[in-house]
């Protein structure tokens, strides 16, 4: 995922990647 972010680096996959880590997190805990 992290090479998807280096090569388009934009504000919305930015942002979605932030979501989804986001909701990750809160269905760990």
């Amino acid at each position: 995922m992290c090479f998807f972010v280096q090569t388009n680096h934009t504000r919305k996959e930015l942002l979605f990647l932030m979501f989804k880590e986001i909701n990750l997190r809160n269905h760990s805990s």
